[in-house]
């Protein structure tokens, strides 16, 4: 019974905390259904990520696909293709962008890592001002491609691979799975 007694105003603190963040108004912007893609080999079809737009001027969306983060290139022969590549998100709106592989080789034996650029673009209609800064944002998500040889939740079973070590100052990872 001390036990619950100490942890008592932790639970009070964490029922306060909980009715703060419901009670703060949802914030508006462009957000995605997931934070990365695994497309996995069998995704014959293609894989789907939805985009919200809360808010309340419309924009232009472009997306393309990337090898590095630091990248802004389109790919000259890229293993993906975005669709719709250029699409108008309206107010309170929501689009489906779709996700397919084409028919360049990729590693059977490993994933493959990309990234899919998408630049949210705001349209006249949220340029209310002339005096009016506009900055365009563009999100980058990671796109693993999974061959349908690995497994798919092999992380319990590879996270003992990994190995850290500390080499002047730095931690170096070192991961010699198969997996990102």
């Amino acid at each position: 019974m001390i036990v619950l007694l100490r942890q008592l105003p932790v639970l009070i603190l964490s029922l306060f905390s909980l009715c703060a963040v419901a009670s703060e108004p949802p914030s508006q912007g462009i957000s995605f259904s997931a934070s990365r893609i695994i497309y996995m080999e069998e995704d014959r079809n293609g894989v789907t990520l939805e985009i919200q737009n809360s808010n309340a001027a419309p924009y232009l969306l472009q997306s393309w696909i990337v090898h590095s983060v630091q990248s802004e290139t389109v790919l000259d022969i890229s293993p993906f293709i975005v669709t719709p590549p250029l699409s108008r998100i309206e107010p309170d709106g929501a689009l489906s962008l779709r996700i397919r592989r084409n028919a360049q080789a990729l590693p059977d034996d490993r994933e493959s890592v990309f990234f899919i650029s998408i630049r949210a673009i705001a349209t006249s209609d949220a340029i209310k001002e002339t005096d009016q800064l506009i900055i365009t944002v563009t999100s980058k998500m990671k796109i693993f491609y999974r061959p349908q040889q690995l497994a798919r939740r092999a992380i319990a079973d590879i996270r003992g691979q990994l190995r850290f070590r500390l080499q002047k100052g730095e931690l170096i990872a070192q991961n010699p799975t198969p997996y990102w």
